[in-house]
């Protein structure tokens, strides 16, 4: 049904009636003329219709306009009716329909979502947006409404009039940052439309930075360095902080202040080591770290960061006193305190925690090691040892433990402990001549107290008593000792007298011995000679020139006419080394003196009477001379040079050698200190312990920064000023190498690589190169892929670097090659090689450089030669190449010339470096090439056999042994094949053939040893390598060849007689004399070695007793107390006899 809007009536007649233009929203009945509505009508759309109306009777034409007007509402109404009449002329008024509006649009948005961006700073009440519907009805009573579907947290307000949206209440980003609102328009009829509002608040910088924590408390070791790979120091700390505003406002940056030491990346907070802590110097830093955003304005925040350094072991201990001196009197009881030593260490718990010890074994003293307290371990002997010198030392316990040493010195006072030993005479008889002046001396009492000062000093005095009878005839000086008559004595009255001589020391109390002498008056017809002294004692030192006067012995005798003879008890060399004036008894030296071969020399002079031809009588007198040390031995080093081997990881204060000389000299003169005189290069490495020789190191050590050190030590005695005799030794560092260093990668230059798809399996790709600085295996370097090789599609060569294709590539990769050393534990580096496909056909770079050069040289090869030519067979074709070596690899020992010649540059030494792996680069203007030369060293015969410790030393060995092994030579020779094979051999000194030394072994054997007739050998071992030519290595070996009592007694004369004129009684007979040697003689059981004889004398009847028969001598080549000689008469003649047991004179008993 078509909603009728107007009718048009043209006349009575028939009429048809027609739209002059078609409308597309109305319709004309052609009949009735009405005009109605084919679609509805939308006034928003077309408010106005003006139509032409066409009416035809079948007479006429008639037209007529229409207008159709929209009014509010939109259901139409018939306004007019126009009746038109037709005719020839147009009719010109106007039909207006009006249309009604109604209700039926909603508001509308513009859009039907907004987003605005708001601070979150915007002030409340503030218009943050307007909204704005339209609605196309006309319904002016009634306005469009706002109102607020919804509203987060009743933030937002609107007008309802206005559209006007505001802040209710404060924004703020940090809690939500979006916001969605729905904003409702209303029409008076409850149309509405809805705008979808979404509010990004922007971020205002309203929130400072904050810190994790206020305060950060951070352990950091001292002493920390440099990362050796990085060249960056350690990290200690991350500091956070954050900043709850977004973008720039939260975007921190980070700085330090308080502290130098220390700097932090402005962008990640990581404090990091700015320089090396000390803690002595200060054991805590306070920083304030600062955290500032980026904001405007900037808001900064900060917090505490205290670092604590935590010890390191960076110091020694560090004695009180450079020196320490004790005193203390001896023969106190074991555990007395001597003194205390105290020793500081700045460092921290077991760091400073100090032990004390004695260094070298002593037997006498102990050291509490936690006070350093200084007790005795036995009661002390001044008169065996007056100073101890002994090195204590203080060592802390941390890891590795750093040490201290002090020399001390403990000087034993004298305690009268003492009694003064009458010595001299030696035998308890001595004898003064008849009718002699007042005054005569008779014999000197000497007597030694081992004491010191007063203790030691002694007087003499004669005691009265029964058992001394010559108290009146006899007086001794107190202070010499000499016995001297005091009135003129008659042998006839009486010919024996007893003295009893008292030695008395001054100590307090006193301590004293008494001596009984007899005193034999001679008759002045007898011309035995005397002597004032029993033994005599002389000093000489051992430089002593030759005739020069040792000493003098007198001997009294008829007129004076007495002849001295000398007798060497000390078993010398063919030339003796003293003589006797026969005239006056000076006693010289006849031969050059060594104290060192022989300190000491018994001797016995004889004073011989010369005035009797048939029966001369003769004293003798026992002199020791004491050779004095003169500093004429300088210090001996036992090998010269030395070498020692010592690794790069040896931490500082280690000992890395014990330094050890000999000085055969004695006292001062053979005391020795040490010191460095030198060090090439001079880097101050190592130190000397002066007092006991150890070798330390000072500086860390790089093998790779320097391989070898060469010193030069001395050793010096501590003789007088101008006196002193010194020696040097060389000793050669060598570093040996630890794994320390990761492989580096020198090539390829580029880690991008063009592979063409028409490569086949095996083709090269790339060769990668890593270089070790370190040796051996610690820097032999091999390469594995570790990563992305899907499908095994590469390879690489396991010590070449060549990488190659293994199966087709079908699209890019990024390989990860791993560079291994062979260390233990070994060390890597990583590289990440970049394959990507490329258009194109290749056949691959050509080879600038040989593939895998290996050259072999001798370690002697001069510096400047050639090696090898590594250039490749294409390089004319070229153009220019450069040739170069990376540098700091394979020690700098290598340089290539311009055409490609690599020649030496530094000397070789296989013993330290026995291969090289030389890195060469050649490049030209459109190819880089890389191959690694590997250097061979071969052996030479450059070293000669070094003897070991303890091979060649002083050996003690019993004669009558019969053949055994009695020691090894043990040497090395750190070449290697034949030049390294030792030879042994005895080259000198093999008196007799006795020793036989295997070349092999270096097993010495010896065979049956007679020390009579040889004492000593110094044998000369010489151990040879089987180089050509080879190189020898010589040493001396003593032995010394000890006493076994196999020798008997023998006396120096096949007869004695003797004879007394007057009356005679012949045929004494003195069965079963004896000789022994080393046991006194008891009842008649002879000891196993002895000479029994019988010998005749003829003597008056009416002898005197204690008259002189006889005497015998005899001597026993053996040693000690197998050679010292006692006599004896058998028991069934003592009671008619008598023998000195110690001078063998016979006497008559009764």
């Amino acid at each position: 049904h078509l909603t009728t809007l107007i009718t048009v009536f043209a006349g009575e007649r028939p009429t048809r009636f027609y739209l002059a233009k078609e409308e597309p929203d109305l319709t004309m009945d052609s009949s009735t003329g009405m005009i109605r509505v084919r679609l509805p009508l939308d006034r928003e759309t077309r408010d106005k219709y003006i139509l032409s109306v066409e009416a035809r009777n079948g007479i006429s034409v008639g037209y007529c306009q229409v207008t159709v007007v929209s009014s509010v509402g939109e259901r139409s109404r018939e306004t007019s009716r126009l009746p038109t009449s037709l005719g020839s002329e147009r009719s010109d008024r106007d039909v207006e329909l009006n249309v009604e509006d109604v209700n039926d649009n909603t508001p509308t948005f513009p859009t039907s979502s907004v987003r605005i961006s708001v601070p979150e700073s915007h002030p409340l009440h503030s218009a943050l947006y307007v909204a704005h519907a339209t609605d196309p009805d006309v319904v002016p009573s009634h306005p469009i409404r706002y109102v607020l579907g919804q509203n987060s947290n009743d933030l937002f307000g609107i007008d309802s009039r206005s559209g006007e949206l505001y802040l209710a209440r404060r924004l703020d980003y940090e809690t939500q940052q979006r916001h969605g609102l729905l904003i409702r328009a209303l029409d008076g009829a409850g149309l509405s439309a809805n705008l979808s509002l979404s509010v990004e608040v922007q971020d205002v910088n309203d929130n400072p930075p904050v810190f994790e924590r206020n305060e950060y408390h951070v352990e950091v070791p001292e002493g920390a360095k440099l990362d050796s790979q990085t060249d960056v120091f350690s990290q200690i700390l991350q500091v956070t902080a954050v900043d709850l505003d977004t973008g720039n406002n939260a975007r921190l940056s980070y700085r330090l202040q308080g502290s130098t030491a220390f700097r932090i990346s402005p962008n990640t907070g990581w404090i990091y080591l700015a320089q090396i802590l000390d803690r002595e110097t200060l054991d805590r830093h306070a920083l304030t770290v600062l955290a500032t955003d980026n904001g405007s304005p900037a808001a900064t925040a900060s917090a505490s960061v205290l670092v604590t350094v935590l010890d390191d072991n960076d110091n020694d201990p560090r004695f009180e006193k450079e020196f320490y001196g004790f005193e203390l009197l001896e023969n106190l009881p074991s555990g007395t305190l001597v003194g205390s030593v105290s020793a500081s260490d700045p460092d921290l718990g077991k760091n400073a925690l100090l032990r004390y010890a004695v260094v070298q074994a002593n037997s006498s003293f102990t050291v509490d090691p936690d006070t350093g307290e200084i007790a005795t371990r036995e009661p002390l002997d001044r008169e065996i040892k007056i100073v101890h010198e002994l090195v204590l030392e203080a060592r802390d316990q941390g890891t590795p433990s750093r040490a201290a040493r002090v020399p001390l010195k403990v000087t034993v006072l004298d305690v009268n402990d003492n009694s003064p030993e009458i010595v001299d005479p030696q035998g308890d008889v001595v004898s003064v001549r008849e009718e002699q002046p007042p005054g005569t001396e008779v014999a000197r009492v000497r007597a030694l107290d081992t004491d010191l000062g007063e203790n030691a000093s002694v007087t003499y005095t004669i005691l009265k008593d029964r058992d001394s009878d010559g108290y009146n005839v006899f007086t001794i000086d107190p202070i010499t000792g000499m016995i001297r008559t005091k009135a003129v004595l008659d042998h006839e009255e009486r010919n024996v007298y007893r003295v009893s001589v008292k030695a008395t020391d001054a100590g307090r109390p006193p301590r004293h011995s008494v001596r009984a002498l007899r005193v034999e008056v001679l008759a002045l017809a007898d011309n035995r000679p005397t002597f004032t002294s029993s033994s005599l004692t002389f000093n000489v030192r051992e430089d002593a020139s030759i005739g020069q006067a040792v000493g003098s012995v007198s001997g009294a005798g008829p007129a004076g006419r007495v002849a001295f003879t000398l007798d060497s008890l000390t078993p010398v060399s063919e030339f003796p080394a003293f003589d006797v004036d026969r005239s006056s008894g000076q006693l010289v030296v006849a031969h050059s003196l060594d104290r060192e071969n022989v300190s000491e020399y018994h001797l016995e002079i004889r004073a011989l009477d010369t005035t009797s031809i048939g029966n001369p009588q003769s004293i003798a007198v026992s002199v020791k001379i004491v050779i004095e040390d003169a500093n004429d031995n300088a210090p001996r080093w036992p090998q010269d040079p030395i070498t020692v081997r010592v690794s790069e990881r040896a931490v500082i204060g280690s000992t890395i050698y014990n330094l050890t000389a000999v000085d055969l000299d004695s006292g001062l003169n053979g005391d020795l200190r040490y010191g460095l005189v030198a060090e090439f290069p001079s880097r101050g490495s190592f130190a000397v312990d002066s007092l006991t020789g150890a070798l330390t190191l000072a500086r860390p050590l790089d093998r790779e920064e320097r391989a070898e050190y060469t010193l030069i030590l001395k050793a010096s005695d501590r003789a007088p000023p101008g006196e002193q005799l010194a020696s040097t030794v060389t000793a050669r560092i060598v570093v040996l190498d630890q794994n320390d260093n990761d492989p580096v990668f020198v090539a390829p230059e580029s880690t991008k690589v063009a592979i063409t798809p028409d490569l086949l399996p095996g083709a090269t790709l790339v060769r990668v190169v890593a270089v070790d600085k370190d040796a051996g295996d610690n820097g032999r370097v091999s390469y594995v892929i570790t990563s992305a090789n899907e499908e095994a599609r590469f390879s690489v060569g396991y010590e070449s670097g060549i990488v190659s294709l293994e199966r087709p590539m079908v699209r890019s990769t990024e390989l990860e090659i791993t560079a291994n050393d062979h260390g233990s534990p070994p060390r890597k580096s990583t590289l990440r090689l970049i394959l990507t496909l490329a258009s194109g056909q290749t056949n691959g770079p050509p080879r600038l450089l040989l593939a895998n050069p290996v050259a072999r040289i001798s370690e002697d090869l001069q510096v400047g030669a050639p090696i090898l030519n590594v250039a490749g067979p294409i390089i004319a074709d070229q153009g220019n190449v450069s040739f170069s070596i990376p540098s700091n690899l394979a020690a700098d020992k290598f340089s290539v010339t311009p055409s490609g010649l690599v020649t030496l540059r530094g000397p070789l030494n296989r013993e330290l470096v026995s291969r090289y792996s030389v890195p060469i680069l050649a490049r030209s203007s459109k190819l880089l090439d890389i191959s690694t030369l590997e250097v061979l060293v071969m052996d030479e015969n450059d070293n000669s056999p070094e003897f070991r410790p303890g091979s060649c030393y002083t050996l003690a060995v019993p004669e009558n042994q019969g053949s055994s092994v009695i020691h090894t030579i043990a040497a090395a020779d750190l070449d290697e094949g034949k030049n390294g094979e030792i030879y042994y051999s005895v080259v000198g000194g093999n008196i007799g053939a006795k020793f036989t030394l295997d070349p092999v072994t270096g097993m010495l054997s010896m065979s049956n040893l007679d020390r009579e007739a040889v004492s000593k050998y110094v044998l000369m071992i010489s151990a040879k390598d089987k180089g050509r030519p080879s190189l020898e290595a010589r040493c001396n070996l003593t032995v010394i060849v000890l006493d076994v009592n196999d020798n008997a007694p023998s006396f120096v004369q096949n007869q004695y007689t003797e004879s007394r004129p007057r009356g005679s009684v012949a045929g004494a007979e003195y069965p079963g004399f004896a000789l022994s040697n080393g046991f006194s003689y008891s009842s008649s059981n002879y000891p196993t070695n002895y000479h029994p004889s019988k010998y005749v004398a003829t003597i008056s009847e009416d002898v005197a007793p204690d008259s002189s028969v006889m005497s015998v001598r005899a001597t026993d080549p053996d040693q000690g107390v197998n050679g010292k000689i006692t006599y004896a008469i058998g028991e069934e003649t003592s009671w008619l006899f008598r023998v000195d047991n110690l001078t063998g004179v016979i006497t008559t008993a009764g």
